[in-house]
Order: C-alpha cells, then structure tokens, then sequence
C-alpha cells in the first residue's frame, strides 16, 4: 500500500510530496518514506547517506568474517540471522551505488548495528577483540582512531 502524505516544508520553503507505507515483517511495522530522490532508512527514517544495499555490505561482512578465521558453521549461522532481521520491504527506488541492482532498504549505521548485536550473541562465541574490530572496520559507531 502507498500513501501520499501531505506535502513537507525543507528549510528553503520549497514544498516535497512525501510518501509512507507501512508493511508488516516478522518483527516490527516498516515505515519508509521517500521524498522526491531522498532515500530514508527503513528502520530510522533518516537519510540513506551511503546508498549500498543489504547483499552488498553482507558481502563486505562475509570477507571480514573470513579475515578473522571465523568458521564456515558459525558463519553460515551469523548470515541467517541476518537473514531474518534484515528488512528487504522498502518503497526507495535508488539502486545500490555498488551492484545496482538491489534497491536499498537500511542505512549503514542501523545495518551494522544490527550485525554488531547478532555477532555479540554469546552463541557465536565471537572474543571482545574480534566485536571491537567490527566496530572499528565497519566504522558505524564512529569509532576513529585519535589523530594528533
């Protein structure tokens, strides 16, 4: 179902159509708006800054678990999880900057965020070291290195 919502006043005073729709997933409603060629997170609502897609930064995930030495079983495990939390719904009709060919649903920070918590499940068995590491490559939690 698509909605048009009234029309929205930027800074400016220039007026942008925006559209909702809500959908149901196996967790929460998904409420994602567009506004002309803005994407907007389908999780935060906020701007998708950095328009990959879920398979793509799934792949850039899948090549840091195998720098890590994580094994294929947890591996395979890690990726069903993700799996099931990652929302795919979306109303965004930008392609992926890197594959083009997906559409995007979840900004970086609320997809590795959602990563970070899967991977910190004591299931997986994943060291202190290792979760750091993740937050330091994939950066989503702004955790840069001091430079003096």
């Amino acid at each position: 179902m698509k909605e048009m919502i009234n029309l929205q006043e930027d800074s400016d005073g220039n007026e942008h159509e925006v559209y909702a729709v809500v959908s149901e997933n196996s967790h929460s409603n998904v409420l994602s708006f567009t506004m002309n060629d803005r994407v907007a997170c389908t999780s935060c609502c906020e701007a998708v800054t950095n328009p990959v897609c879920i398979r793509c930064y799934t792949k850039h995930f899948v090549s840091w678990t195998d720098f890590h030495g994580i094994s294929n079983t947890t591996k395979a495990e890690i990726l069903k999880d993700i799996g099931r939390n990652a929302s795919k719904e979306s109303l965004n009709e930008v392609p992926c900057l890197i594959c083009g060919n997906e559409n995007l649903s979840l900004c970086t920070y609320c997809y590795f965020f959602m990563v970070e918590k899967i991977i910190g499940k004591e299931k997986y068995k994943l060291s202190r070291d290792i979760i750091e590491d993740f937050k330091c490559v994939f950066n989503y939690k702004g955790t840069i290195a001091n430079i003096t």
